[in-house]
């Protein structure tokens, strides 16, 4: 979150929504301000998750198709949050502010148990099984969309044009090379439409009967379908620190998720030729997502900024 978007998160911002919505200030519990400001509501028993995005990250078009998205979602019976209307019966609200707007959007407080990537191997095949089950009929869902919903598609995201942000010739031209090779995919409905975008472990939970509860679809948008596995499989290789040689087709954790994608949704053959690609992108995107973001420049970061580059510069020609 940049300076200037929280110091426009002021007073008067929250005299109107409690004047306009009835959220009372003391009410609401912070959880986050990466890409938006997001708080539970109220404190003590929360049932409602209200988040604060300011228009230059999301338009009000943007957050009600989110909104739409999941609703079509939980219709089609698959566990995520849920879309809830605010007092003014719209799924999104703009409130002014010094300089542009914040978009008011209400979702379901879910509870549930976070997951956790690398705690035993036995652990990681179950949630590789799940997370295959729930992609198959998340796609699925997503097909099944007889309006269009209007949200980016991947070429619209700011973070997959890498030369806004860095000056490394190197990097660009690996980035040039992968955006050439991505918009050169053909674009069919079974393979290219709404994902979640962003479903690492930190944007689930899982319920009583240890089911997937899918958060956060900040970041859906119109992409190709496997790239919502590649965001799983990148994760899983970042915590388990493999190497460049990793056998992706051939590592237990692959297999499964491809098996149990398949026992819902037929595999697409191009899937064995697109995955190791798309986990590369996923590399490159989130690289030039932390420049964005100007993270790169916190010590933290630095050691892990340093490793990424390494990887993005030994990729084979896109």
């Amino acid at each position: 979150m940049q300076q200037e978007h929280i110091d426009l998160l002021d007073d008067q911002v929250f005299e109107k929504l409690e004047l306009d919505f009835g959220i009372e200030k003391k009410q609401l519990k912070a959880l986050g301000q990466s890409e938006a400001f997001v708080y539970s509501y109220p404190k003590d028993q929360p049932s409602d998750i209200y988040r604060l995005t300011h228009n230059s990250h999301r338009s009000i078009i943007d957050m009600e198709a989110e909104a739409l998205f999941i609703l079509h979602l939980k219709k089609y019976g698959i566990q995520t949050m849920s879309s809830k209307f605010l007092k003014d019966q719209s799924l999104a609200s703009e409130i002014a502010c010094d300089n542009g707007s914040f978009i008011l959007s209400r979702y379901s407080f879910e509870k549930g148990r976070e997951v956790e990537l690398g705690s035993s191997k036995e652990m990681d095949l179950e949630l590789a099984k799940k997370w295959g089950i729930l992609f198959a009929n998340l796609h699925k869902a997503s097909i099944s969309l007889s309006d269009d919903i209007d949200r980016a598609t991947i070429f619209d995201r700011e973070w997959v044009y890498a030369d806004k942000f860095i000056q490394d010739q190197a990097i660009l031209q690996k980035s040039s090379e992968a955006l050439t090779w991505m918009k050169s995919l053909e674009q069919t409905r079974e393979s290219f439409g709404l994902i979640h975008g962003d479903l690492h472990t930190g944007n689930l939970l899982l319920d009583e009967q240890d089911e997937m509860i899918m958060l956060d679809f900040d970041d859906c948008l119109y992409h190709f379908f496997v790239d919502d596995l590649a965001v799983v499989l990148h994760s899983y290789r970042y915590v388990h620190k493999l190497d460049d040689d990793w056998d992706i087709f051939g590592d237990e954790f692959t297999k499964t998720l491809l098996s149990a994608y398949q026992s819902v949704r037929e595999v697409p053959s191009d899937y064995f030729n697109l995955l190791d690609k798309f986990i590369q992108f996923r590399e490159l995107s989130l690289f030039i997502f932390y420049h964005q973001k100007e993270l790169h420049h916190k010590e933290s970061f630095q050691s892990e900024m340093i490793k990424s580059s390494k990887r993005i510069l030994s990729y084979k020609n896109w």
